[in-house]
């Protein structure tokens, strides 16, 4: 009996038998797998470099075969594979009416609480930069006296002071000046930045560069030189290769 393998990701409603399923395949596709060996231990022996249209004629022909041979072999997986896209797709489709209806309800709400939250933390701000500037106002409006007056507590014959004391003076108080705005309770939510929209036209794509994948690199460059054709960018190397169509 073939051996069941499972793994932490299986259903618990459905047990497939993975080992049945490529004995099943190699019984189905005996005939194109050994097609493909043969081509693969024909094209082993190219080694290169050629050195004649013979032999470039040869090789073009085994290349030609080769992508017949990957096009049969696509064919076939896309065919015994449908029933398992099939059943993928509809299961995909009965839970995503349940997905989609909650992944709805939740932008709705979002959106309406990220609003509020963002609203207050505006606000808070507000407040923030308000009580700044009075604590600052408060702070320029506070002034000190250069030298308390003094008090002569001994005077001579002649009427001269002869013992003086700095008499005690009020002081401006900041404390009793300044009071502060208090700001608004936020509620205990986080917010996060994210990407709305974005005009192509205005977009300086030189800040971007280091963010940018590989593939997306390469895809934008393919589509350049498919329209422009090579040699116009500096900083890329181009190649010439055998195409698709032979």
């Amino acid at each position: 009996m073939p051996r069941r393998r499972r793994t932490q990701t299986d259903s618990n409603l459905f047990s497939i038998d993975f080992d049945y399923i490529e004995t099943v395949l190699q019984e189905a596709n005996a005939q194109i797998v050994s097609k493909a060996e043969n081509i693969l231990d024909e094209g082993s022996v190219f080694q290169g470099p050629i050195t004649s249209n013979n032999e470039a004629e040869q090789l073009k022909t085994l290349v030609t075969n080769i992508r017949s041979q990957m096009r049969e072999v696509s064919r076939a997986r896309l065919s015994d594979g449908r029933p398992f896209s099939e059943a993928a797709k509809v299961i995909k489709e009965w839970f995503g009416k349940t997905e989609d209806r909650l992944k709805a309800l939740d932008n709705r709400l979002s959106d309406i609480l990220s609003d509020y939250t963002a609203r207050l933390a505006s606000e808070a701000e507000a407040v923030r930069q308000r009580n700044a500037e009075r604590e600052r106002i408060a702070i320029e409006g506070t002034q000190v006296p250069e030298a308390p007056p003094r008090r002569p507590v001994g005077i001579t014959l002649q009427g001269d002071p002869v013992v003086s004391v700095a008499m005690p003076t009020s002081q401006p108080s900041f404390e009793e000046d300044f009071e502060e705005e208090p700001e608004p309770e936020m509620p205990d939510v986080n917010l996060e930045w994210r990407v709305k929209n974005y005009s192509v036209d205005k977009l300086d794509i030189t800040l971007l560069m280091p963010y940018l994948s590989d593939f997306a690199i390469k895809t934008a460059l393919s589509n350049h030189l498919k329209e422009n054709g090579p040699n116009l960018l500096e900083g890329v190397e181009y190649e010439q290769v055998v195409a698709k169509n032979l």
